[in-house]
């Protein structure tokens, strides 16, 4: 029991302080836009300052014209049909803009967390590390939606929890292993980055594959808003993979996969989990 989570124990410690938050007008709160960060209530004008949209494009007028190009050019909201037998030509078209924006393979998910979803448990099986189930090893910081997945990896291959930015104990799970894979975020909704450097020291050394959550990342940093990893890495590698959101700083909507071309793209639409479900972003937020 609770070896990969607690959920009661997550419960009875936050109630009370959401109770608390929501009392004090801090949470639950519905308000209209007025763009630009600026939001109301009744009267009451405020400035949201727990957005994610690092950049301000949720508003953006460009990226709203997109949305309603879209719509208007596909005449559907959502086709409701897995993209491994049918999709939008717009759905192409946006995967391939992603792809030349950031110079890797792109495919776009419904969100990031349906990113983790359908790529971890591939990678715990060994799918992408040449039929060899690795090690899973996530940081203890690593981001819900990763960390959620423990328990099917745990099917798959060993799981493992490493202290936080602790790349003296990854080494070791390094040097007693043949395959380890490091989950881990690039910046951390807790604060901080990811030491990639030293990562990438890991992968040339012991052929570390490591996936990253760029969620918080892309758009705020790199290179025509890249991200972290692909800022300081330069490319991916074949070890690398990354999942993120389109929704924060990106300013869109939904959640993308990169990857070097080395790993299969038919692999992981056929078999990643929701990758081939009929649930994905929606056309306007393809066209935004």
């Amino acid at each position: 029991m609770n070896r990969y989570s607690n959920i009661k124990k997550m419960v009875a410690g936050g109630d009370l302080f959401w109770s608390r938050t929501q009392d004090a007008r801090m949470s639950g709160i519905v308000a209209d836009n007025l763009g630009d960060g600026f939001m109301q209530v009744g009267d009451e004008k405020f400035i949201n300052m727990c957005s994610y949209s690092y950049l301000g494009l949720d508003s953006n007028i460009e990226i709203l014209k997109g949305a309603i190009t879209a719509l208007d050019s596909s005449r559907t909201l959502n086709s409701s049909t897995s993209r491994v037998r049918i999709c939008l030509p717009l759905l192409e078209e946006a995967e391939l803009a992603l792809s030349d924006l950031f110079s890797v393979d792109v495919l776009t998910t419904v969100s990031c967390a349906s990113a983790a979803a359908a790529m971890l448990p591939l990678l715990a099986a060994g799918v992408l590390t040449q039929n060899a189930p690795p090690l899973m090893v996530f940081d203890q910081s690593a981001h819900f939606c990763l960390s959620l997945m423990k328990a099917v990896c745990a099917d798959e291959s060993e799981v493992m929890t490493a202290p936080h930015n602790d790349l003296n104990f990854l080494e070791d799970c390094c040097k007693q292993r043949q395959r380890v894979a490091y989950i881990a975020d690039g910046v951390y909704s807790t604060g901080g980055c990811a030491n990639i450097p030293e990562l990438m020291t890991l992968q040339d050394k012991y052929g570390l594959f490591v996936l990253y959550d760029e969620a918080h990342g892309l758009s705020a940093q790199g290179v025509n808003g890249c991200g972290l990893v692909l800022s300081t890495m330069g490319t991916l590698n074949n070890n690398t993979l990354i999942i993120t959101s389109l929704n924060k700083g990106f300013g869109a909507s939904g959640g993308a996969i990169l990857f070097d071309s080395s790993i299969s793209k038919p692999d992981l639409l056929r078999f990643g989990g929701p990758l081939s479900w009929s649930q994905r972003i929606n056309t306007a937020g393809l066209g935004a």
